[in-house]
């Protein structure tokens, strides 16, 4: 019996299957009740009736097997935390304004190379855009008004804040070594058994590929943008 076998079973009899997954999140595919909470959101918008629309509207965005939103509810609003990969996006709704931000790293002294960095990438940006906080801390910062600051704005906004910070927390550290990580308490570390589970997987998986480049009908010399993709 194989070490695979042993995680997964051999097919002779059901077993319990591990919670391994792979590949990257994706919410493409959203119930029937995440829709309906998106209808509701452009509704309640119309309405003006902001804060049932925002409620709505994180319902929307949330999955609720990732517990990537959370919502705590507060006097003249609510506070939010989104989860984007290795970053936490928080924020605050009330009637007149929403704000969301995401911390990338730390600086303690502020250098040049790093701060031209942060305005290059500020003319990339549409809706957020990257500051330096009272502490220090390397922050991509998106606010509103709510009145102007439709369910459709703050998807592609709060996407924008989201994507950029889990990707740039990685680039500025690797490139800036002065640069420290920052809010990163929420993180798990990847249990051994399931790291051999998916570097196997993936060695399996790049053999199989090259076997069928060389063995399979596909003829390579004529076909070769197929063996390409493959």
């Amino acid at each position: 019996m194989g070490f695979l076998d042993r995680l997964f079973g051999n097919g002779s009899e059901e077993q319990a299957q591990p919670n391994i997954r792979f590949g990257r999140y994706s919410d493409s595919y959203k119930s029937a009740s995440s829709y309906q909470a998106w209808d509701k959101a452009l509704e309640k918008f119309d309405e003006g009736d902001f804060l049932d629309a925002y409620r709505a509207f994180f319902l929307y965005l949330r999955d609720d097997n990732e517990e990537n939103v959370r919502i705590q509810e507060l006097e003249d609003g609510f506070h939010f935390d989104l989860y984007q990969g290795s970053k936490k996006i928080s924020g605050f709704v009330n009637d007149q304004k929403l704000k969301a931000e995401s911390k990338i790293a730390h600086t303690e002294k502020f250098r040049v190379a790093f701060m031209r960095r942060l305005v290059e990438l500020n003319y990339e940006l549409e809706y957020s855009r990257f500051c330096l906080d009272k502490q220090g801390n390397i922050t991509i910062v998106f606010d509103t008004y709510t009145i102007d600051g439709s369910p459709y704005k703050l998807y592609y906004a709060l996407k924008e804040v989201a994507t950029k910070a889990d990707k740039q927390d990685d680039l500025l550290l690797d490139e800036f070594k002065s640069l420290l990580p920052i809010d990163v308490e929420h993180l798990e570390i990847m249990p051994d058994e399931e790291k051999a589970v998916k570097y196997l997987y993936i060695q399996e998986q790049i053999r199989d590929t090259l076997h069928e480049v060389e063995h399979g009908k596909l003829n390579k010399d004529k076909y070769a943008g197929g063996v390409a993709y493959l």
